[in-house]
């Protein structure tokens, strides 16, 4: 199985991406995994956001795309415990209380006719998800009924492949089965946080 780790970010997260890039190289090297960052501004980003996936998915078996606030806790842990036959797209539950039931901040991309088709589509609705809160993350639970949307992605418990660190509800898992997403606070919170978890955790 070839699988390819992007790390994609704006420029406006470049300050994130420094405290995790070593964290995302030592893991993809140590799973053999393919590594490539892609930064750009975030106005270019919205445009067509996964263009990347696209262009690069024709050339593995998988694409595990992560944004520069996650950081890999467990290196014994890979996507091939996660894909099953027939995957096209697997994303993580959303938290209790959220206000969407999926979240789109680290997401497995299959090589398969079904994940081009979302993609296409997501890239032709842009302008009806361009404004709405949590954007693609948004317009796909609301339209999580349409077979295109409901037959495509897969969605795993949090605890798969989306442990959260101090924030909120509940967690009946340890911090970073697989990987920590710091998401659901301020951007300008995230490096003191990250730089907590990699002091407490990571060393």
């Amino acid at each position: 199985m070839k699988t390819l780790l992007l790390t994609s970010h704006s420029k406006e997260s470049t300050y994130l991406a420094k405290l995790s890039k070593s964290n995302h190289w030592e893991y993809s090297s140590a799973r053999g995994y393919d590594y490539l960052v892609k930064r750009e501004e975030w106005s270019e980003l919205l445009k067509r956001p996964y263009q990347a996936i696209e262009d690069l998915l024709p050339f593995y078996d998988n694409i595990l795309l992560v944004g520069s606030d996650v950081l890999f806790t467990n290196f014994d842990k890979g996507v091939e415990d996660i894909v099953k036959d027939g995957d096209n797209i697997i994303a993580p539950s959303e938290l209790p209380n959220s206000r969407t039931k999926l979240n789109m901040g680290v997401v497995i991309f299959c090589n398969t006719r079904a994940t081009f088709d979302l993609i296409n589509l997501i890239h032709e609705k842009h302008d009806e998800w361009i404004n709405m809160p949590l954007i693609i993350q948004g317009w796909l639970d609301k339209n999580h009924e349409l077979p295109v949307v409901k037959d495509t992605i897969r969605l795993v418990d949090g605890k798969v492949m989306n442990s959260t660190y101090k924030t909120r509800g509940n967690q009946n898992w340890k911090p970073g089965d697989w990987l920590v997403h710091f998401y659901g606070r301020k951007h300008t919170e995230k490096p003191t946080v990250m730089k907590e978890f990699i002091r407490h955790y990571l060393k």
